[in-house]
């Protein structure tokens, strides 16, 4: 079983906080016993938590209902149109029960479960193939995140850190769910930007991270105490492998500036491992080295590197509806491969598991907030 997947299988029994996941079975429970076997129509709930949960309880309702209740849009039905709120410490959904065509009221019925706002349950979907020379395992997503993700990074295996452009966080995967961990302010004055760019350098051997957004004035170095971070020490630039110099963002933009071995001036993204960079003109190319001999790659303004040999990267289509994951083979004349997701790529992180890689990736929805989607993933033999 592979890492991502051995998480979403633990037991959310072993949390006092409910998950999506048992609201989902007490609220299919319900629609069970109020049909008493008659089809029935089911809408999505009216979402009144401001964080997007009721599309994704809609999705776990209806996989709960296969094979127990027939849906219908037509014809003798009940039809089901539910309220999802936070009420103090507790969500809860809310449903009056209609008997179709005669609009005749049945029942109203009500579950609740309690719930922890710091706790972004992860939604599974189907692994899926994957692309050329690569499989997807697994994959899970969180629910809308409040804030501008600008940058994410791995603290080890169970925690992630996310940047915001005006916040650091740390979560750790808790079962079914990215659990809050920490989460602190970055030391103004913020600096009004249009689009913000923001870079992490985590070492998880000295349990601490650099953070620097476009909004910020310096640098800022965050230890990790356990669950905790801590502001320590500001500086001018991100110490950064290869940089002499370190690496500061571009005023109002999210551009860095950077001047090491075969580059200088303006990059969009950067990985510290292998050097890899995105050029403002989204030119993909790696620090030192020579031209390459195969036909120019490009990117957008995310990048990680998976595992020698692959690295991931926004792609440098216009954002919208839908994005791609760009999976190259870190030899120049590989062709490309790539992974669709739900909304524009905004930031990349990877961590590897054994022969598998742990990819993180922060996507932005056209309407606005952002989601987090982690995949499992390996390297077809």
């Amino acid at each position: 079983m592979g890492a991502l997947a051995a998480v979403l299988v633990l037991a959310a029994a072993a949390s006092p906080v409910a998950t999506l996941g048992r609201l989902a079975d007490a609220v299919a429970a319900e629609i069970v016993r109020v049909s008493a076997g008659r089809p029935v129509e089911l809408s999505p709930p009216e979402d009144r938590t401001g964080a997007g949960l009721g599309a994704d309880l809609d999705t776990l309702v209806r996989s709960r209902l296969e094979g127990r209740v027939t849906l219908a849009s037509s014809g003798p039905r009940l039809s089901v149109a539910s309220v999802m709120a936070e009420v103090g410490s507790r969500l809860v959904w809310s449903a009056r029960v209609v008997e179709e065509p005669s609009a005749a009221l049945v029942d109203v019925i009500s579950v609740s479960g309690s719930w922890d706002p710091g706790l972004l349950p992860l939604v599974p979907s189907r692994g899926g193939a994957g692309a050329e020379g690569l499989d997807v395992l697994d994959r899970a997503t969180t629910p809308p995140i409040e804030g501008r993700i600008v940058a994410l990074a791995f603290a080890g295996e169970e925690r992630l850190l996310v940047l915001f452009d005006d916040a650091l966080a740390l979560y750790r995967r808790d079962g079914l769910a990215l659990r809050l961990e920490s989460r602190r302010d970055l030391p103004g004055p913020l600096s009004t930007v249009r689009f913000p760019g923001g870079l992490l350098l985590a070492s998880e051997s000295e349990s601490a991270c650099w953070a620097l957004t476009s909004r910020t004035p310096r640098a800022v170095l965050f230890s990790l105490d356990g669950s905790r971070l801590t502001a320590t020490h500001q500086a001018e630039v991100v110490p950064w492998p290869r940089i002499a110099a370190g690496v500061r963002l571009r005023p109002g933009t999210n551009l860095f500036e950077v001047a090491g071995p075969g580059v200088e001036g303006p990059v969009l993204a950067m990985e510290p491992e292998a050097g890899w960079m995105v050029a403002a003109d989204g030119a993909l190319a790696r620090m030192g080295a020579t031209e390459p001999s195969g036909p120019a790659r490009r990117a957008g303004p995310a990048l990680t590197r998976l595992w020698p040999g692959w690295i991931a990267a926004a792609s440098p289509d216009p954002p919208g509806d839908h994005d791609r994951i760009l999976l190259y083979r870190e030899s120049a004349d590989a062709s490309t491969a790539s992974l669709p997701v739900e909304g524009a790529v905004r930031a990349l992180a990877s961590r590897r598991h054994g022969g598998n890689a742990l990819l993180a990736a922060a996507l932005e929805d056209p309407a606005g907030g952002f989601r987090v989607t982690l995949f499992e993933m390996a390297e077809r033999r």
